[in-house]
């Protein structure tokens, strides 16, 4: 969209996930649904980018995109 002129970022939920852990051993059990230590530092993070992204849409943009 930035190429029609419509200010857009994208945000990864991915990418932020790997710098929140980037300096601990991470494997499946990171995903693990059962696991609530796990999903409340994933939640965490998934909110960080949407924080994120809710501030660049009101100083920026018009459009952005959330990925997860």
């Amino acid at each position: 969209m930035n190429w029609r002129g419509v200010p857009t970022s994208l945000f990864n939920v991915g990418k932020y996930r790997r710098l929140a852990v980037k300096d601990t051993q991470q494997d499946a059990a990171f995903f693990d649904s059962a696991n609530p230590d796990n999903k409340g530092k994933r939640d965490q993070i998934a909110m960080l980018a949407l924080d994120e992204l809710l501030d660049w849409l009101s100083e920026f943009g018009i459009s952005a995109v959330y990925h997860s």
